[in-house]
């Protein structure tokens, strides 16, 4: 689906070709026939012929356009056995952090695969540092952390290692932003909003994929146990209205990088279910207005209470004083 696989090898050429310069001011320029050795992915090759359109900038500003057609020269002879190739290939580029490869063996004998890899930037052609193996055999590649690149083609061979009996090649070109594969959605939460209706939200998985780059499908389940699609779209929530019981109502969502960031892409693995359970009815809470009343006649009655004491303590006082000074009168 993703991979484009070339019946025929990446190898050196000699292009002979006779190149013509068309300036932007409608001027033609002949050069010299000119011969150059390159790396060239067959994929694309139509016949015999292959053409190639270049265009640079002229060191005085003009533009300048490159129209180069070249034959061919391919080897007559592959080595292997047609039933010595993989099967199955494809790979998966996890979170955009890491990418994993992974095929089925042919028929081998005494041999085993190795995996190359070349894209624009790279001075050579990289191997495998870690394989998966089934068997004893070679059947995946997980790459380092090395730093690939977007929207760059990455070419891969998996042939066999040098020594052994040969292992016909197989050639496959991709994009890593159009494998990925993003973590599955969390903190998924179901609300209600009002009377019969509610809203779902969750986090972005986390990851080097933008947020803005992801797209969800949204799918949720009743008592029937039947998984049904409510939508798709690009934001992390979604209101719906529902009237009724909700008897077993269940959500989950996956996303997958949208066609803004990518020409395509896996799935990611499904959320954790969550689940609408109606909650106990809160204690019905008073009207605020007795609150108030409530709240000022309590005051009012501290009130009374406190000026009540102060009263009868200054009175007790002040008939304590008089006693004393009618006791003061009688003893002398």
């Amino acid at each position: 689906m993703l991979l484009l696989a070339t019946p025929l090898p990446f190898v050196y050429i000699n292009l002979y070709y006779n190149c013509t310069l068309t300036a932007a001011r409608g001027t033609d320029v002949d050069a010299d026939p000119t011969s150059s050795r390159n790396m060239w992915n067959l994929n694309s090759r139509t016949g015999s012929n292959v053409v190639r359109s270049l265009h640079f900038q002229y060191i005085s500003g003009i533009m300048i356009y490159l129209i180069v057609k070249a034959k061919l020269a391919t080897p007559s002879v592959i080595d292997g056995d047609p039933e010595s190739s993989i099967k199955g290939f494809y790979c998966i580029y996890y979170n955009f952090e890491t990418l994993r490869c992974e095929w089925k063996a042919g028929k081998l004998s005494n041999g085993n695969y190795e995996l190359q890899y070349w894209q624009q930037g790279m001075s050579e052609k990289e191997t495998c540092d870690h394989y998966l193996k089934t068997n004893g055999k070679n059947t995946g590649c997980t790459f380092g952390r090395q730093e690939l690149q977007l929207f760059s083609n990455l070419f891969v061979c998996v042939t066999g290692f040098p020594g052994m009996d040969p292992i016909r090649p197989s050639y496959f070109t991709f994009q890593l932003q159009n494998i990925g594969k993003p973590g599955p959605p969390e903190d998924v939460n179901i609300s209600k909003s009002q009377v019969d209706e509610f809203t779902l939200d969750w986090t972005p998985p986390n990851g080097k994929i933008p947020s803005h780059c992801l797209e969800y499908e949204i799918q949720y389940k009743d008592q029937t146990d039947t998984w049904k699609t409510i939508a798709e779209q690009r934001e992390s929530f979604h209101s719906f209205n529902m009237s009724g019981p909700l008897p077993g109502f269940c959500v989950r969502i996956r996303g997958k990088t949208n066609r803004y960031c990518a020409d395509d892409g896996y799935w990611s693995d499904w959320s954790s279910e969550s689940c609408w359970e109606e909650s106990s009815p809160l204690p019905e809470i008073p009207n605020m207005k007795w609150v108030y009343c409530i709240g000022v006649f309590a005051a009012v009655l501290l009130g009374f209470f406190v000026i009540a004491v102060l009263y009868v303590v200054r009175k007790k006082r002040h008939w304590s004083e008089k006693l004393q000074h009618k006791a003061k009168e009688i003893v002398y």
